[in-house]
């Protein structure tokens, strides 16, 4: 798995948590990836993306080869759109940055209340 895979993942889920919230099936708030469970199945967002359908001869040998490369990317994806949604939850859909104003990077969630630029780790918001 390389950051790019998983980015690209994030970024595809976030598109379709998009249009879900834009079509009412999940709520502009929502708090959390694993709040949007209540919502819709999180776990396929971005399937197309990441994913492979098991071949119907499938053994149990490759069936484990394939979770071992989706699962770290998924996981990674995920974790990324979990914090993406806590700040849109806490700074408002409308108002919470997607991309830091000082260099354009993507914003992280701190865990402890604050926002920081990917790229240079300055504050965001503040």
């Amino acid at each position: 798995m390389t950051t790019a895979d998983a980015a690209a993942v994030a970024a595809a889920m976030k598109t379709e948590i998009k249009a879900l919230m834009e079509a009412g099936t999940v709520p502009a708030d929502v708090p959390s990836f694993s709040a949007l469970h209540d919502y819709v199945d999180a776990n396929m967002l971005a399937f197309e993306v990441y994913g492979t359908e098991p071949a119907e001869d499938e053994t149990d040998e490759q069936a484990e080869e394939r979770m071992d490369r989706e699962t770290p990317i998924f996981n990674a994806a995920s974790d990324e759109v979990d914090r993406w949604l806590k700040v849109r939850a806490m700074l408002g859909p409308e108002t919470a940055p997607e991309l830091s104003p000082c260099c354009g990077a993507n914003v992280t969630y701190s865990g402890d209340g604050d926002l920081y630029c990917k790229a240079c780790f300055r504050a965001v918001g503040h």
